[in-house]
């Protein structure tokens, strides 16, 4: 599969695609909430073609992600060069947007990494970023500690809600998790179709993360999810390699706004 024909395809910028159909409920959800409560909810700034080639301190280092990490490896993550890989999540561009003082916002893009191609598995997939940050004074507390928990009940609260926003009314748990870039940490798992599926990961931002960015004084969350995982269970795509089809008869059973059942054919 040569991976550099891949660049520039950005499924998620196709609107009559299932994967530009989830991402464009995904920013419904929190533009509803900014609408319904503008006074509260911010106005999350949209980024969805930012360039899939960064630096590896971006995507790596900035993220506390350990030298010895096994993503670091050329076995794991495509390298332009020494300096330089193809994302291998959205969180790459999440300090640099940090720093340029955006305290919400979402990132959507293509993501890499060296997968062997199975009917769940390919080298290129499409993730979701959520960031929000709050000064202590909107939070009402004077203490970073006082101002975490807080944090982390508005994160959950905001993803209960976007779980019910796609799925309907499920069940739900946070599991707690490890992540190098938050902390606390924990996944959304849903109890759908009969099974728990883990649906993403957040947490709240490290705080390593927000110094190193300059803005001590706020504390934030981050989530991020997979677009193809989401579409495969809503719309019942058995294939991950379907979403990448030019084949009509994939394309024509969708259209923007409505989640449909794909009908084998």
């Amino acid at each position: 599969l040569p991976i550099w024909n891949k660049l520039g395809k950005n499924l998620h910028l196709q609107q009559q695609h299932p994967l530009g159909i989830i991402k464009a409920k995904v920013e419904n959800y929190f533009e509803t909430r900014h609408t319904n409560s503008p006074h509260v909810e911010p106005k999350y700034r949209i980024f969805d073609n930012l360039n899939p080639i960064v630096s590896t301190k971006q995507n790596f280092d900035d993220l506390l992600i350990p030298l010895d990490h096994v993503t670091r490896r050329k076995t794991d993550t495509f390298y332009v060069d020494e300096q330089q890989v193809l994302r291998t999540h959205t969180s790459a561009h999440q300090t640099q947007l940090m720093r340029a003082g955006h305290d919400a916002f979402l990132v959507t893009g293509d993501v890499y990494r060296r997968d062997e191609i199975d009917a769940r598995h390919y080298p290129v997939f499409h993730q979701m970023e959520g960031v929000r940050f709050f000064s202590l004074q909107q939070l009402g507390v004077n203490s970073i500690d006082a101002a975490v928990p807080l944090v982390k009940q508005d994160l959950q609260n905001t993803l209960a809600g976007l779980a019910r926003y796609l799925f309907g009314n499920v069940d739900m748990k946070f599991v707690d998790a490890y992540f190098p870039f938050t902390d606390p940490s924990m996944e959304l798992e849903i109890f759908f179709h009969n099974i728990w599926m883990e649906v993403l990961g957040s947490g709240v931002v490290h705080r390593q993360i927000v110094a190193n960015c300059g803005i001590e004084d706020r504390v934030g969350w981050a989530f991020g999810l997979g677009l193809e995982r989401l579409a495969m269970v809503l719309f019942d795509i058995p294939d991950v390699r379907l979403f990448w089809t030019e084949d009509r008869r994939f394309h024509d059973q969708f259209k923007s706004g409505e989640v449909v059942k794909f009908q084998p054919y």
